[in-house]
């Protein structure tokens, strides 16, 4: 088991892995989160298939 806030979201964007971007939606928690997530950039979790 991984706790969620055991990472930071700079920690998890990092990985660019299906695991990573689960953790950050369940993060969402307020709307400013929900903003932080949205903004993120669609091609640091474009390659997860590819695991690049």
């Amino acid at each position: 088991m991984i706790g969620v806030n055991e990472y930071t979201n700079e920690e998890l964007r990092e990985k660019h892995d299906e695991m990573s971007l689960v953790m950050l939606i369940n993060k969402i928690q307020t709307p400013e989160d929900l903003n932080e997530f949205r903004n993120l950039s669609v091609g640091k979790f474009s390659n997860m298939s590819t695991g690049k």
